[in-house]
């Protein structure tokens, strides 16, 4: 209905709002400041590329266990930064 600013016609609008891109919005609305932390476009993808490294490079060595590679490069970003940092992530989504 072009033109049709009645009350009715807004009701509508509103309620079409509503149940979509508002929803939306309201869902998501904590996740600018989440994602506004430098660790999630720095430390945690340069641990992941290193992570995958570890686990899939074959060079002969004596195997070390997946624990211990993961391990070793979480301790780089601090268990306490990705407790946080995953708490946070968590409530945002």
């Amino acid at each position: 209905k072009r033109d049709d600013f009645s009350k009715q016609s807004l009701d509508e609008y509103r309620q079409h709002l509503d149940e979509g891109p508002m929803r939306d919005m309201r869902m998501y609305q904590k996740l600018p400041a989440f994602l506004d932390n430098p660790r999630m476009f720095t430390a945690y993808p340069e641990m992941a590329v290193n992570i995958a490294r570890d686990l899939f490079t074959v060079d002969g060595s004596a195997p070390v266990p997946m624990r211990k590679k993961i391990l070793r490069h979480a301790k780089k970003v601090g268990f306490i930064n990705l407790m946080k940092d995953g708490l946070k992530g968590v409530t945002v989504l």
